[in-house]
């Protein structure tokens, strides 16, 4: 129920074309309509509509979550990209904490696999996320360059690790510099750090506690890293 003085929220009619009553006339938009449609363009979002919102956005991805399925993973990347630069549109009208961004990074998700399934290659695969998580002002992106280890194939795999063992040794150089100027340990760069816990997330996937024990002892063991080292001794 609205709150007195706001205007009842209209959902969209999202139904699937087996189920539309115009489907046999051939009168259904196309998904990006769809999408359109779902992401509600001028309306506010208010905190306790943005679960029924989600859920919306959550149906029209299904539908193109299919298309991958059905073999058509070249048309599904771009519906992906179309599909995350609107969320990131949308994103200063949704009053939300954490379902919205939470839908944002299983569209990137998505999308990777898609990528993959496509035959993109993995170099343009990686670069292009890298600009969405720089390019990012919302938090949609903040556990992507982990949660990607999870997404790519052997091959992406190996391309991402080396694309980011690049950008450490970069910040790591830098980091080396600053403690030679005599200045602590908490001047190094939060880019160092968040390589290297993606360095360990490839590591972990890998099944190398040798790779993942050298990140570790050149950032600093941290708590974490003996938690993640025990889950693996008992797997």
């Amino acid at each position: 129920m609205a709150r007195p003085g706001r205007r009842p929220r209209r959902r969209p009619n999202l139904l699937p074309a087996s189920l539309h009553p115009e489907s046999a006339r051939g009168k259904l938009p196309p998904i990006e309509h769809a999408i359109e449609l779902a992401l509600e363009p001028g309306n506010f979002i208010e905190w306790d509509e943005v679960s029924e919102f989600t859920s919306d956005l959550e149906q029209v991805k299904a539908s193109i979550d299919a298309l991958v399925k059905s073999g058509e993973a070249a048309r599904t990347v771009e519906l992906y990209e179309l599909f995350i630069a609107g969320c990131f549109e949308k994103a200063d009208a949704v009053h939300d904490e954490c379902e919205f961004s939470g839908f944002v990074e299983s569209l990137f998700e998505s999308w990777l696999k898609a990528r993959e399934a496509a035959g993109v290659t993995p170099a343009e695969t990686v670069q292009a996320m890298l600009s969405w998580i720089e390019k990012d002002n919302y938090g949609f992106c903040s556990d992507l360059d982990k949660k990607a280890v999870a997404c790519f194939s052997r091959t992406g795999l190996a391309v991402y690790e080396m694309v980011i063992r690049g950008h450490f040794e970069v910040e790591r150089t830098n980091a080396q510099k600053v403690l030679a100027e005599g200045k602590g340990a908490d001047r190094i760069s939060y880019k160092l750090r968040n390589y290297a816990e993606v360095l360990k997330t490839i590591a972990l996937r890998r099944g190398s506690i040798k790779d993942y024990l050298k990140i570790a002892e050149e950032t600093g063991i941290n708590p974490t890293d003996c938690v993640e080292i025990a889950e693996v001794f008992h797997r």
